[in-house]
């Protein structure tokens, strides 16, 4: 980097977050926190040219009709990052630069079609509205994880290298796909960023404690953006890090909530232990390098099913006080029931349900309902109509707060 040369670097909002489903693809990783502060660090050296770090999509809101329209929310989000971008830009000195860092996909400079029946079919990315402004300017980069595996050796010089791909490299790589961007770059590690809920640091634990006061989180619908799915997963992870403390869970009444937060916030809040690497280690195989997603979006009897159960169950291993690796074991047991149509197979899956039963963090976490439903379905598939009542009636018992589709909001399973 020259010393008399600003780089801005446009970042992910570093203060507050959201909270998604652990699984998913998003933004809202620690990580970028700390990238946040190796930029701090590196400013106190450079006090007279230091890097300048904004947010481009500050100024963006979602209303709770926007958020059922997937080709709306990328389009918005990404005409106004890139009008952040260029307005920046434009006020700057010429000779400044700009660093973009965004997921993958909104780096492409052409369009693409998200859904043909949508008012708004096409998703127009960031990149294509920068490649418009700036032509040869604009330069875009894709990082991905490249190792040796039984097909091929790869040696780097150091676990840290990032290599740009020599373009005979990048015809193999690209194995007749379409060249979407302007330079591959390979690494030997993928680091699968830890959501920022699962570090206990005390900033992260005020915003959970400070979750339920945010307007509307009750009452909102229920999408996996919603403040009401944010409210429920909130409430799962005050479960998950205070325990008893948090005397809540979704057999109590509505008013136990409010009470149980406002208690808690009475407590001295500060940094709980945690290892970042362990946590990575651990998200990288709860995400189940994204097959869980691609499963839930589009569900098949094929081996990704497999593939899932075996990285929950390392992901168990790895932190067995979570819930979520022992729920999807129970909830693959039960599908692979469902396409055998062996009662084998649902007693299987009816003793993991029971399993994950004995964690008491299941009883504050969204997924309760389902459970109950799941665990019906298994007893009434084994002919057991007493033990299929019985569940039926616990299903009806939880709070009101979890009637919602689960089917209509696929993260949970359905």
């Amino acid at each position: 980097m020259k010393e008399n040369q600003t780089i801005i670097y446009i970042i992910q909002k570093i203060l507050g977050f959201s909270i998604y489903p652990a699984w998913g693809t998003w933004a809202h990783k620690f990580e970028i926190r700390l990238l946040y502060e190796e930029i701090k660090r590196i400013n106190r050296t450079y006090l007279d040219d230091p890097i300048i770090c904004i947010w481009a999509e500050e100024t963006l809101n979602f209303t709770e009709d926007e958020f059922e329209n997937r080709a709306l929310i990328m389009n918005k989000r990404d005409k106004i990052a890139q009008k952040t971008i260029i307005d920046t830009l434009n006020n700057a000195d010429s000779d400044k630069k700009a660093l973009v860092f965004y997921g993958d996909a909104h780096g492409k400079k052409e369009s693409v079609l998200l859904n043909k029946s949508s008012a708004q079919a096409e998703w127009k990315m960031l990149g294509s509205y920068l490649n418009d402004s700036y032509r040869d300017q604009f330069k875009t980069f894709d990082i991905f994880q490249f190792n040796t595996n039984k097909y091929r050796t790869v040696i780097y010089n150091s676990e840290k290298d990032c290599v740009v791909t020599p373009e005979t490299l990048e015809s193999f790589l690209l194995d007749g796909a379409n060249k979407e961007y302007d330079y591959y770059c390979l690494t030997p590690i993928g680091i699968y960023g830890v959501p920022n809920v699962y570090v206990p640091e005390e900033i992260n634990l005020r915003y959970l404690l400070s979750f339920e006061n945010q307007k509307g989180s009750r009452l909102s619908g229920m999408s996996v953006w919603s403040k009401k799915s944010q409210l429920l997963l909130t409430i799962y992870y005050l479960k998950y890090y205070f325990g008893d403390e948090f005397k809540y869970d979704f057999t109590c009444s509505d008013e136990q909530l409010s009470i149980s937060i406002i208690n808690l916030q009475k407590k001295k809040i500060t940094t709980l232990p945690y290892d970042l690497s362990k946590l990575e280690k651990y998200i990288e195989v709860l995400y189940s390098y994204g097959w869980l997603e691609n499963y839930l979006l589009n569900p098949a009897n094929d081996n990704r099913i497999k593939y899932i159960m075996n990285n929950m169950v390392k992901a168990k291993e790895i932190n067995p006080r979570d819930i979520w690796p022992q729920y999807w074991i129970s909830y693959f047991s039960t599908e692979k029931a469902m396409y055998s149509g062996r009662k084998k197979e649902y007693r299987k899956a009816l003793s993991e349900w029971k399993e994950l039963l004995k964690n008491d963090l299941v009883y504050a976490s969204p997924v309760l309902k389902l459970v109950y439903k799941k665990m019906a379905f298994c007893e009434q598939q084994l002919g057991n109509y007493e033990g299929q009542h019985f569940y039926s009636e616990k299903e009806k018992s939880v709070s009101s707060l979890l009637d919602f589709d689960y089917k209509e909001y696929v993260y949970f399973g359905y």
